[in-house]
């Protein structure tokens, strides 16, 4: 049975420093220990000598606890739908620093957000979860300790915690983060979260901390104010570091959910430069500039890193064929604020979107990060551009498989590329059916295909290894391709509705184009099995996916509009 501790914010926000004093997004569950133990210390006097009005409950069931707690770091953790510092603005406050021997109020203004801010619905509710959980007796001590927990970081957040056992089938909620196996891959520790949480001996190790900042005897300590308030702050030895992520397939499940082509993404807000044009309004780049602008950003980030940059940036491979290189390079997406983007991330916009492909090494991901912190502040431009822009602070936290509002209750979520999917190829003829015509679903087909590659590749190795079958490998590329068409199909996309369209200047939706290809959009409306699990996941398709095109939006239409096909009534 499943055990879980909620913590509801009353004024959903929350302040908190983390060991090293910088402001933490959530409280960890080594904070949710200490707050735990103040309350054993304080009303339910812990330690302490008491006659026979004292706590009804008994040191050792509080010790065992405790213990408990230090044996078992939480299963899965739901993390609150947030606000963090670096986006707009919610509430300040002053801080101001007391000097006790001069008597002197240092008022200092403050230059920060001063808390985080949550949802004030369900989804701000913070929850640890246990896969299993203690004796009744135990869960009785958690849960008394719980409602005498007045706030969690400062006093300016109060808290109401709940303990509470709940049924194996709702294990883990809903969006949880999983405790984290060893996995050094990209995708692994990218979108991962860590947390303090207390080790064995964390009990002893508060209270000699305790014992050494407040001394029975009133002997005077060496040293400084200052010095003296860092006494019991180095409490840390018997606290470990614990990751958490979304759990994603491996390459055994043949009908798990599909592999994200890219996983981990950074955003970099963008505002027009006033300096040039002070009444000039938000940035709100046309269809038109979304590639030169991506082009504009890409070259700024090669130019950054410099000598040596990594291919998995540039896009090139030398001496590598086609076949061999990765299926996604970094991409680049432009987001405006009319987009259904997850509440956390709506106050950066409008904003670059640096998506990293889920099989980038370690080291091209912290050097792209590096340069992404460097470039704040960057003037950008192109040259048809009629503005200039100014480059904000940069987030690197962005899960790209949460990444968009979740669907819409009664709705089908269906997707459609923006502004549309640029074509890969010219139509082929099927090299094994003469029959067979190559159209504008076959366009879109072969665009997932290559984004959605690895996954592709990964459920057909599973099912030749299940049914026993050789792998062939078509010999022409032509074959290659309707090949890869096929799996795609078979793999549960469905092309609701694809039709070629086309715009003026359409040099302007492509940064390269290949030899003997004329340049065509496709306009399509698309769905994907549920197995493969997108629904909140961002990714782009299409010729110019890694620079400004293919962008996939989520387009939720009521399930009562749709088919036994999942075809709207109206779609060709």
């Amino acid at each position: 049975m499943p055990f879980a501790i909620s913590a509801r914010f009353l004024f959903a926000t929350y302040r908190g420093s983390n060991s090293v004093g910088q402001l933490e997004r959530y409280p960890s569950p080594e904070r949710l220990y200490k707050a735990l133990v103040s309350a054993a210390y304080g009303p339910f006097g812990f330690g302490a000598i008491l006659d026979g009005s004292g706590s009804v409950v008994s040191a050792d069931r509080l010790e065992s606890a405790f213990q408990w707690l230090e044996q078992h770091a939480p299963d899965a953790i739901r993390l609150p739908e947030s606000t963090p510092n670096a986006v707009t603005p919610l509430r300040y406050r002053d801080q101001g620093v007391w000097d006790s021997k001069n008597g002197i109020s240092k008022k200092i203004a403050a230059a920060d957000l001063s808390c985080v801010a949550y949802s004030d619905t369900e989804s701000g509710t913070l929850i640890w979860q246990w896969r299993h959980a203690p004796n009744s007796e135990l869960r009785e001590v958690l849960s008394a300790l719980c409602w005498e927990v007045p706030y969690l970081g400062e006093a300016c957040s109060p808290v109401r915690l709940h303990a509470y056992a709940f049924d194996d089938a709702a294990y883990p909620l809903a969006n949880s983060l999983l405790m984290e196996a060893d996995d050094f891959s990209f995708a692994g520790m990218a979108n991962m979260e860590e947390f303090a949480v207390p080790a064995p001996g964390h009990l002893q190790e508060l209270r000699n901390g305790y014992a050494k900042a407040y001394p029975k005897k009133g002997s005077a300590a060496k040293g400084s104010e200052d010095e003296k308030n860092v006494l019991s702050n180095d409490l840390t030895n018997c606290v470990r570091n614990v990751g958490y992520a979304l759990g994603h397939p491996t390459a055994a499940a043949m009908h798990g959910s599909a592999i994200c082509p890219w996983t981990h993404g950074i955003l970099i807000p963008a505002c027009v430069d006033d300096t040039e044009r002070p009444y000039a309004r938000n940035w709100a780049p046309k269809d038109s500039e979304l590639v030169a602008w991506c082009v504009a950003m890409h070259r700024l980030l090669v130019r950054q890193w410099g000598y040596g940059a990594s291919p998995v940036l540039t896009g090139r491979y030398e001496g590598i064929p086609s076949t061999l290189r990765p299926a996604n390079n970094v991409a680049i997406q432009i987001l405006t604020p009319d987009m259904p983007i997850a509440d956390g991330l709506r106050g950066e916009l409008p904003a670059f979107l640096i998506m990293l492909p889920h099989d980038i090494a370690p080291e091209d991901a912290d050097a792209i990060e590096r340069i992404c912190h460097a470039v704040r502040g960057t003037r950008l431009y192109h040259r048809d551009a009629a503005q200039r822009l100014v480059l904000g602070d940069t987030r690197e936290d962005i899960d790209l498989r949460r990444f968009w509002k979740p669907v819409e209750r009664g709705c089908t979520r269906l997707w459609s590329p923006y502004p549309f999917c640029v074509r890969e190829t010219r139509p082929i003829p099927d090299p094994t059916d003469a029959r067979r015509r190559w159209g504008a679903r076959e366009h879109v087909e072969l665009s997932v295909g290559h984004a959605w590659r690895d996954s592709i590749n990964e459920k057909a190795d599973a099912s030749r290894n299940t049914t026993d079958v050789s792998p062939v490998t078509p010999s022409s590329r032509e074959a290659r391709y309707w090949s890869l068409v096929d799996r795609v199909v078979a793999s549960g996309l469905r092309v609701v509705e694809a039709q070629s369209t086309g715009r003026p200047q359409m040099e302007r939706y492509v940064h390269k184009v290949q030899p003997g290809v004329t340049l065509m959009g496709i306009s399509a409306l698309i769905g994907f099995d549920p197995s493969w699990q997108t629904d909140t996941t961002i990714a782009a398709i299409g010729q110019s996916r890694h620079l400004g095109g293919g962008l996939l939006l989520p387009v939720d239409i009521p399930t009562r509009l749709l088919d036994n096909m999942g075809k709207p009534g109206w779609a060709r």
